[in-house]
C-alpha cells in the first residue's frame, strides 16, 4: 500500500512538474534547467535525468528543482543519472562545467554532472578530501550554480 502511495504521489510530481514547464516562459525559465530549452530548437547540447529513491520509485525530472524539492514521507532521492540526447552547441553553464573538468568542449563529460546536480545533497560528494570528487562539485556547480548547497561549497 505505502508503494502505492509513493508511486501515485511520484506520478502527481511528475505531471505537476511538466504542467509548470508547459506553462513557464522563456523569461521565467531557470537558468538551470535540467533538460536545455534550446535543444528543442536544435543545436544545443540537451541532457535528460532520470532520479531513484530509496525506495526504488523512478521518475524523470524536468528540471533540477524538481528533485531539489523532492518531498515524500519516508523516502528520498538516492540517485540520479543523466543521459546525453542531443550532442550539440555547448550553453555557458554547460561550457563552464566541461572547463572545470580540463575537458572543455566535451558533452559526454559533463552528463555525469547532471546527475550529481540534480542529487539534492551533491550525492555526498560536498564534504569528501578527495581532489578528483571535489574537481566533479565545482564542475557540477558550474552546471547549477543555484544547487541549495551551492553557499556551503565556497
Amino acid at each position: 500500500m505505502q508503494t502505492k502511495r509513493v508511486m501515485t504521489t511520484l506520478a502527481g510530481l511528475a505531471i505537476a512538474g511538466l504542467a509548470l514547464a508547459g506553462c513557464a516562459s522563456s523569461d521565467d525559465a531557470p537558468a538551470d534547467d535540467a533538460v536545455q530549452e534550446e535543444g528543442a530548437q536544435g543545436g544545443a547540447t540537451t541532457v535528460g535525468i532520470n532520479c531513484v529513491t530509496e525506495g526504488g520509485a523512478e521518475f524523470p525530472i524536468v528540471d533540477f528543482e524538481t528533485s531539489w524539492d523532492f518531498e515524500v514521507p519516508g523516502d528520498a532521492i538516492a540517485e540520479c543519472t543523466g543521459e546525453l540526447i542531443a550532442d550539440g552547441d555547448l550553453t555557458e553553464e554547460q561550457a563552464a562545467a566541461a572547463e572545470a573538468l580540463g575537458q572543455p568542449d566535451d558533452a559526454e563529460a559533463i552528463v555525469p554532472l547532471y546527475g550529481v546536480c540534480a542529487h539534492p545533497e551533491l550525492e555526498g560528494l560536498l564534504d569528501s578530501d578527495s581532489e578528483d570528487e571535489q574537481t566533479t562539485v565545482t564542475a557540477a556547480l558550474a552546471l547549477c550554480p543555484h544547487h541549495p548547497l551551492a553557499d556551503d561549497a565556497e
